[in-house]
């Protein structure tokens, strides 16, 4: 065994080893952050300001004295945990506070059609019961997290028309449910999304250069 391989990850156990370092890098961050996660309002109110939520382009009945489960754009379940939030095409710029990973619950986040100049946080892996997360055209930058490769029940995840770098996590394929990850890659994208599609015949991936 070379050192390359096992800095590729090319072996079973050494995969193992890094899924399990990841999932203690989750429940750390999942200790710092829970020092800010005080209540779901308040974290969809930190969404609002890091977003710049007054010049959303949405009419929309944020920061009122309504129930939060009924602002727009967010659903909640019979127990009013968030399970949705749809903020797409509301013109959000600004970025994605830590706060977007204090909803134990949600199912779905459609973050589509934005201005933002943001890398995704490391706080999005704290959302483990998310199924669906899209965050199409939205002026995204940097990596996609490894930490994403913890989030087990995620079945899509949608991230066209994005300035992404890096690769797609070859630990992906370790995703249970995952059917579909729609992303443009460049050449640093290209080998490893071939790699992790080989190996993952479950997966499917839509990958297009993306237009400079």
């Amino acid at each position: 065994m070379t050192v390359m391989e096992l800095l590729e990850g090319n072996t079973g156990a050494f995969r193992n080893h890094r899924m399990k370092l990841l999932f203690v890098a989750v429940a750390l961050l999942a200790v710092a952050l829970g020092q800010t996660c005080t209540t779901e309002r308040d974290a969809l109110e930190a969404i609002y300001d890091a977003t710049n939520g007054l010049d959303w382009t949405v009419a929309n009945n944020w920061l009122s004295n309504d129930p939060h489960c009924e602002w727009t754009g967010v659903s909640c379940n019979s127990s009013g945990w968030v399970v949705l939030i749809d903020l797409s095409s509301f013109g959000l710029t600004g970025s994605i506070p830590d706060e977007i990973g204090c909803f134990p619950f949600i199912k779905t986040l459609y973050l589509n059609d934005a201005d933002m100049n943001t890398a995704i946080p490391d706080s999005i892996c704290l959302l483990q019961a998310l199924k669906y997360f899209q965050i199409q055209d939205a002026g995204l930058v940097g990596d996609i997290p490894e930490c994403m490769c913890t989030m087990e029940y995620m079945q899509y995840f949608y991230a066209t028309n994005n300035q992404l770098q890096g690769t797609i996590p070859a630990c992906v394929n370790q995703m249970t449910y995952l059917r579909e990850i729609h992303v443009y890659v460049d050449g640093r994208f290209r080998k490893r999304c071939e790699d992790v599609f080989i190996r993952g015949s479950n997966v499917y991936y839509i990958a297009s250069n993306q237009a400079t």
